[in-house]
């Protein structure tokens, strides 16, 4: 099975954790994406990158 990199990613943190934890605690360190601004508009496209990454991470972890 070939992992991608936020797959990879989460399987290394879950990993390295000393106690169980839900993988959507690991997505600030793994987010390489700089998160938007508060009240950036929603087209701004800082705010759609990191809302990428975000839904990245979630399809990673769904399908480990």
């Amino acid at each position: 099975m070939e992992l991608n990199v936020h797959e990879r990613g989460l399987l290394h943190a879950v990993a390295q954790s000393p106690a169980p934890a839900a993988m959507s605690g690991f997505f600030p360190a793994l987010t390489q994406a700089v998160p938007p601004e508060i009240h950036a508009p929603a087209d701004d496209p800082v705010r759609l990158a990191w809302f990428d990454e975000q839904f990245a991470l979630y399809r990673a972890s769904v399908s480990l």
